[in-house]
């Protein structure tokens, strides 16, 4: 099943950790990407993959589900 990113969501849980413009912006360019990126990020999160150990190689590699 395919989900896609709820950005308005992203934005003000981003908003409330950062007030970066240089990060906020990039999130503005995530919105903008192809739907294969949205696709593929939707996919990992699906999966319970952390994009932190996938991307970084910090962290645990499966996210713990909710609930």
């Amino acid at each position: 099943m395919t989900h896609y990113i709820d950005y308005d969501a992203a934005r003000e849980r981003l908003l409330a950790i950062t007030t970066d413009p240089a990060i906020i912006d990039r999130l503005k360019g995530l919105r903008q990407a192809d739907k294969s990126a949205q696709v593929c990020l939707g996919a990992f999160r699906d999966a319970s993959i952390s994009l932190d150990h996938l991307l970084h190689g910090i962290g645990k590699p499966q996210l713990q589900k909710k609930g």
